[in-house]
């Protein structure tokens, strides 16, 4: 685990100095800052930089629960920091891009000049050329702000409460109308506190479901530091109760001792296990399965979806509780009908959410693999920069129904 850990740093503080060098030879080496603001430019840059490291590691360095204030700060403003780094970089890359395009563009046309009329192109003059590109760095720089203050916005807000129907053929009628209320990646640690888990837990009671399920990624931190934050959780009310399975973050954070949690604040916690359900004469069979990833952390936790099923009576609906989308393809040979996911927080803001599909086979939204209808959430909470453009967060109501004909696979 050390080693993972010191892999990761190693790999964060990477980033970090390229983004450091790359933001600040593209916005500072190239204006026209006295030399003075340029250094307390570079300082600045060092600054915001620095904070965004810290508020990866302040839990960890500091895990008493009884910070000073000015600790407790630092992870609200270093990742608020994170979210404007990312989103400059992704501006200026863009810029970039398009400079490039520009310039063969130009180089293009003047060839095709010289050949025809024998005609250089006229030198290019450097104030014009430096104005402008001082002020493509103003637009950068306050393009990148407004977008931070919206997707702060986005972000903290009330999760949207998304309604899905899931056909299920040969669905008993009695299971017609069952409701399951999906939660996931809340995220509680850094920026997401106790208000925040209040409004989920009084928006997912008010549903009225008969069945709520947790898919992983609860936390960011200890259990002594964030046990108040989660509280509110224990009095979460379902008809057939609260269901949780992992996710890779638990695993980050002390994963057997948020198990323990977990089952302390009420929820039957399915580690590649199943429970079965009566639900007026019908039987539901309810799994689960550590993360994808779980294996990598230790051999007792290796996701298996088949184990989850081991032992199981008939049932005339098998769901699967797995935190990553990619459980899918082991979940359909398992035989599970459904299969409710999260992790990908559906990219969480633009562009990212086309990054997300190299690793996953879905995003967001209902998809159907093989026999295996798929769901996958946006997420409750955000993880990283308290940060959301174009893809709001959700508590999900997903109702089983009979489906009118099988559909197409």
């Amino acid at each position: 685990m050390m080693i993972k850990m010191l892999i990761f740093f190693s790999i964060l503080a990477t980033i970090s100095l390229l983004l450091f060098v790359y933001i600040g030879r593209r916005l500072i080496s190239t204006s026209s800052l006295s030399r003075r603001a340029r250094r307390l430019a570079w300082a600045g840059l060092g600054t915001l930089i620095a904070l965004q490291f810290m508020a990866f590691n302040v839990n960890r360095l500091w895990p008493d629960p009884d910070k000073p204030t000015l600790i407790k700060v630092f992870p609200y403003v270093g990742y608020v920091a994170m979210g404007f780094l990312v989103l400059t970089v992704l501006l200026l890359l863009a810029q970039d891009v398009a400079r490039l395009t520009v310039h063969l563009i130009h180089r293009l046309h003047h060839r095709f000049q010289r050949k025809t009329d024998g005609q250089n192109p006229p030198p290019a003059n450097p104030s014009r050329r430096l104005f402008l590109s001082n002020g493509a760095s103003l637009g950068v720089l306050g393009a990148s702000g407004m977008m931070t203050t919206i997707g702060f916005t986005e972000a903290r807000r009330r999760p949207f409460v998304e309604a899905v129907q899931i056909p299920i053929a040969n669905l008993p009628p009695s299971l017609e109308g069952f409701s399951i209320v999906q939660f996931t990646d809340l995220h509680v640690g850094p920026t997401i506190k106790r208000s925040f888990v209040e409004e989920v837990v009084r928006d997912i009671n008010a549903l009225k479901p008969d069945l709520i399920a947790f898919t992983g990624d609860l936390i960011d931190g200890f259990v002594p530091d964030l046990r108040p934050y989660l509280e509110p959780l224990s009095e979460l009310k379902a008809r057939h109760g609260s269901f949780f399975s992992t996710g890779n973050h638990e695993y980050y954070w002390d994963v057997e001792s948020w198990v323990a949690e977990a089952e302390r604040l009420g929820f039957v916690v399915l580690n590649n296990r199943h429970r079965i359900i009566e639900h007026n004469g019908a039987r539901l069979l309810v799994g689960g399965v550590t993360d994808y990833n779980g294996g990598s952390f230790s051999d007792a936790h290796r996701s298996d979806p088949q184990k989850a099923m081991a032992g199981a009576p008939p049932a005339d609906l098998r769901l699967l509780l797995a935190h990553q989308p990619r459980s899918c393809f082991a979940a359909a040979q398992a035989g599970f009908d459904l299969q409710l996911s999260g992790h990908t927080h559906g990219g969480q803001f633009i562009p990212w959410n086309l990054l997300v599909r190299l690793q996953q086979p879905y995003v967001s939204g209902l998809h159907r693999h093989d026999k295996l209808w798929v769901y996958t959430s946006r997420g409750t909470g955000y993880w990283g920069p308290p940060l959301r453009l174009g893809i709001p967060s959700e508590i999900t109501r997903l109702t089983l129904t009979r489906a009118k004909a099988t559909p197409n696979v």
